[in-house]
């Protein structure tokens, strides 16, 4: 009787113990030990969560894209790297502003990022610097200068802003005057010096394009200008600067190009034209610059030829459609139509 009771007492606790067991198992299992159910996925299989008590995903407030270079973790609003277990959030965050890796904009300025390209096939090395976004119109120009010296300064074209076209009809040193002026007014350190003075109420007798050649070629030789590359004024940029920004800090392809897209020029730039149009209104580049090829040409700092007194002008112009490989020469003094400028200055901080 005693070994009947037993055998009893045994069958009766290990079906208590799998009903135990049946109960946990249809739970989900346990916090640690437990069987694991085929049925649920384990955290292996599912996007890994943040450990936070909210996510933010709002975009950045600041007009600039993000670096994407985050060293295999994503960024939340916050600027916090989010990982969880070793395994990587991808939170992909949306933003009203362009996504172009090297494009960051401050007003009309697009900022571009130090780095080094292939121009020509010679390699060439940058520091920061802030370019315009569109060359100076007349009225800004006016707003510095007091004056108006375009060729095309009235009749401007079917909807378009006669103050939002380009100045042109100056000369390669006019250009510099403004930017001197121009950085006085806003309070920062003017770039070009004659003969030791950046005070351009001192630059007396600069030859005009009438001026004869001997009193040019005097002019020339008892006469420096100077740039101050490390001030934070504005300037004209070098030609390779202008470039490196044109091509959207990339390296120069082979063959004919233009800024803002490989192959088809009337999109993003005016030429073959009779007169010169409101800023802005064609297809920019990746860095968000506006006719850098056609509407006016644009001086830049560099001579034409070594040893020579022409400065090089660049970009296509209302009158002429030319690639970026292509540039222009004219004398400093000269004031023609088809010529005007944008500016840059030098990163400084």
């Amino acid at each position: 009787m005693k070994k009947v009771n037993f055998l009893f007492v045994a069958i009766f606790t290990l079906s208590i113990f799998a009903t135990f067991n049946a109960c946990k198992n249809a739970s989900g299992g346990t916090t640690g030990g437990g069987i694991d159910n085929p049925d649920v996925q384990t955290p292996s299989d599912t996007t890994t969560i943040p450990n936070n008590s909210t996510t933010n995903l709002q975009s950045p407030s600041n007009d600039q894209t993000q670096n994407n270079n985050q060293n295999d973790s994503s960024q939340d609003g916050t600027g916090n790297n989010n990982t969880t277990g070793g395994d990587t959030q991808n939170n992909s965050q949306t933003s009203n502003t362009d996504t172009s890796a090297q494009y960051v904009k401050e007003g009309d300025f697009a900022v571009v990022a130090a780095g080094s390209a292939q121009i020509f096939g010679v390699t060439e090395n940058f520091g920061s610097y802030y370019i315009c976004d569109h060359e100076v119109t007349q009225a800004e120009y006016k707003s510095v200068m007091g004056n108006n010296p375009s060729t095309f300064k009235d009749s401007p074209a079917d909807n378009e802003s006669q103050d939002d076209r380009p100045v042109e009809s100056i000369s390669w040193y006019n250009a510099l005057i403004y930017c001197n002026k121009r950085s006085e007014k806003e309070g920062l350190t003017p770039v070009y010096k004659l003969n030791g003075s950046s005070d351009t109420s001192t630059w007396r007798n600069i030859p005009t394009s009438s001026t004869r050649n001997t009193v040019v070629k005097e002019w020339l030789e008892s006469n420096i200008i100077e740039c101050d590359f490390d001030a934070d004024g504005y300037r004209l940029p070098t030609k390779a600067e202008w470039l490196y920004a044109a091509l959207d800090a990339k390296d120069m392809p082979v063959g004919a190009t233009y800024a803002g897209s490989p192959d088809q020029p009337h999109e993003v730039g005016w030429f073959g034209d009779d007169k010169t149009h409101a800023v802005k209104l064609k297809k920019p580049n990746e860095l968000k610059l506006y006719d850098m090829s056609g509407n006016v040409e644009e001086y830049c700092w560099d001579l034409a030829v070594a040893g020579s007194t022409s400065r090089v002008a660049i970009g296509g112009s209302y009158k002429y459609k030319r690639s970026l490989r292509e540039s222009s020469g004219y004398t400093p003094f000269g004031s023609p139509s088809e010529v005007g400028f944008r500016v840059v200055r030098t990163i400084t901080d």
